[in-house]
């Protein structure tokens, strides 16, 4: 990549920014769709349990970054990476 060349930052995009926040307004109290485990909101950023807005169908998949997002863990998301949506979590009672 040029020096020239800026990378895209999908998470400073305002629209993305607009939605996340709106998921979290619409949940204050998500569960992870991957684990079905809460998540705890108030934990920092990059902390494995923290909140994170997945992309349901991966941009480098071709999705789009204004499409739908769903709450995940942090560490969840990041082991999903960029795989197509195929099941969500199940419970067992």
């Amino acid at each position: 990549m040029s020096k020239t060349m800026k990378r895209y930052n999908r998470t400073a995009d305002t629209t993305y920014r607009k939605n996340r926040a709106k998921l979290l307004q619409n949940n204050p109290n998500p569960t992870c769709w991957i684990c079905g485990q809460p998540i705890d909101t108030t934990l920092p950023p990059h902390h494995p349990l923290s909140f994170t807005a997945d992309h349901l169908h991966p941009v480098s998949q071709g999705g789009n970054n204004h499409g739908k997002l769903l709450p995940a863990h942090h560490s969840c998301n990041s082991r999903r990476g960029n795989a197509k949506h195929h099941t969500t979590h199940t419970r067992t009672w």
